[in-house]
This record gives structure tokens, C-alpha cells and sequence, in this order.
């Protein structure tokens, strides 16, 4: 049997009655960068993971752990992780065809294992690419797509121009895989953050058409300013260096007598 790679299959699996499938749930391990710790036993999983449905809801980028999940199932044992993040209280898992999908999650269980353990650290974004154009300007500032507040009424129009809007960075995490969940509509000036819309303030979208740092808290595109302020300073110093040649060029004498 193919293995099950998407981690909300757990709930499914084991909510089949009994008669219809041998099931269950032996070992769960919550695991940081350097060490695990597992739940086990049959009475000690118990209604294990009771959490609400995928929602399409992305929280933004934070500590987080990794779950591996152990079931055993018709003298066959099934094996497949998800990521959990404790101050969202929110489960990712990895879907091949689908991509990421988002739970909220309260199991007390779940909480006390990642206390005890260092969680893998905010994702270091190295690279960031929307559609076909890579950002080259502080990448890691892209981050505030996952955060920033809808600018006003969010309702595309025209054709759809969403462009995916990809993360990588040093290790695996949920936010930073192919399958992403943020897509940029260049033509609406909006992105779709998983199943929320979202128009952007028009500085930021200025700073994304142009691929600058989207670093700045306000989205206000300085550095645009800045070019154009110079730019203006330069043409008024060029006017009032050539000003004075043209007057030593064309005024004339006055002729004397005699």
C-alpha cells in the first residue's frame, strides 16, 4: 500500500469502526533539531489529535515542531509526519497532489511534549521567487506576506493572474516547500494566502513589481522616493551649472565709440 504522506489521513484512518479495519495508532514522536520524545502505548494515544478540519487559514512563520506518526493497520504499519506550531496552535501537513493544508489543534498531549523539547527555528528564507522573476533585494523580507492586513475591499477582477510566490530556505519546513500557499495577482494588486484574499497596501505592490525589500513596516516604497528625489537634485544642479554658460555664450558687448 503507497504511503500515506498526508498527515489528516490519521483522523480518517482511525475513525473507521473497528470491524471494518484493524487500526491503530501506536507511537507518536514530536521531534525539534535535536531530539524526540514519543507518546506510546494504546491508552496513552487514545483519542489522540482531536483537532477541527482543514480551514486553509496560514498562520505566519514561527517556531515549530515535526510529528511522526506510527499506525498499524492490517498487519501493515503506516508511517508519515506532519509540523506542528505551538503559538498558532495549528497542524500542517503535506499533501502530494494538494499541497499544504492547515488544522487548528488542541491536544494538551501534543503541547507538553514540545515544552520539553528546542523546536526548529522560524524558517531562514534564503530565496524567494514570484512566477518566473527571483527577488534579489532581502529576500527574508517577503516574510510579511504571510502577516500583512488586507488594504481594503479584497474582489479580483479580470482574468486570473496569480503567480506563485515561493519560499526556500536551509532545512524543511511547511511554509517553505514547492507546494505553496500564497499566490500574487499582479493585474489586482492582491495575494491569495491559502484560502484568504488579501489587497495589498499600494507601496508594497509597487515594491513587489519592482522586486525591493518589502522590509519597511509601512510598505511605503522609500527607495523609489529616494531615486526620484535624487534624480530631481541632479537635473537642478545640471540647470544651474549650464544656466551661467549660456549667458557668457550669447550676451554680447555693447559696442563702443570712438
Amino acid at each position: 500500500m503507497k504511503r500515506l504522506v498526508f498527515a489528516f489521513a490519521l483522523l480518517a484512518l482511525l475513525a473507521v469502526p473497528a470491524p471494518a479495519m484493524a487500526k491503530e495508532l501506536t507511537n507518536v514522536s514530536v521531534c525539534g533539531p535535536d531530539a524526540c520524545a514519543a507518546i506510546t502505548g494504546k491508552s496513552n494515544l487514545r483519542n489522540f489529535g482531536a483537532g477541527g478540519d482543514p480551514d486553509g487559514s496560514v498562520p505566519a512563520p514561527a517556531p515549530f515542531y515535526e510529528i511522526r506518526y506510527t499506525v498499524d493497520a492490517e498487519s501493515e504499519s503506516h508511517q508519515w509526519s506532519s509540523w506542528y506550531v505551538p503559538s498558532a496552535k495549528r497542524l500542517a501537513s503535506l499533501d502530494e497532489r494538494t499541497g499544504v493544508a492547515w488544522m487548528p489543534i488542541d491536544e494538551p498531549r501534543l503541547a507538553v511534549l514540545a515544552r520539553s523539547l528546542k523546536p526548529f527555528a522560524r524558517p531562514e528564507i534564503t530565496s524567494v521567487t514570484i512566477g518566473s522573476r527571483k527577488v534579489t533585494d532581502n529576500p527574508a523580507s517577503y516574510l510579511r506576506l504571510f502577516t500583512v492586513e488586507s488594504a481594503g475591499e479584497a474582489v479580483p477582477q479580470g482574468l486570473a493572474d496569480w503567480e506563485p510566490v515561493v519560499f526556500h530556505a536551509k532545512g524543511r519546513t511547511p511554509w517553505t516547500l514547492d507546494h505553496t500557499s500564497l499566490f500574487y495577482s499582479p493585474s489586482n494588486g492582491m495575494l491569495q494566502r491559502g484560502i484568504e484574499i488579501v489587497k495589498l497596501p499600494a507601496g508594497m505592490t509597487a515594491d513587489i513589481r519592482s522586486g525591493e525589500s518589502l522590509a519597511d513596516g509601512s510598505g511605503f516604497p522609500w527607495r523609489t522616493v529616494l531615486l526620484a528625489v535624487l534624480g530631481a537634485a541632479a537635473l537642478l544642479l545640471a540647470a544651474t551649472i549650464i544656466r551661467p554658460l549660456r549667458r557668457r555664450v550669447f550676451v554680447r558687448r555693447a559696442p563702443t565709440t570712438a
